[in-house]
């Protein structure tokens, strides 16, 4: 699971559609998955 990026700040200015769009988790893709592991040393 990760985060989506920019949800964190000048919340104002972005559409509640897409603020709601980010509240959800996602999953990593497969060809992300050993980057992401090894930058969180699992």
């Amino acid at each position: 699971m990760r985060r989506h990026s920019h949800a964190r700040h000048i919340l104002t200015k972005k559409p509640r559609k897409r603020m709601r769009k980010l509240v959800d988790s996602a999953l990593v893709s497969r060809s992300d998955y050993k980057r992401v592991k090894k930058m969180l040393n699992i």
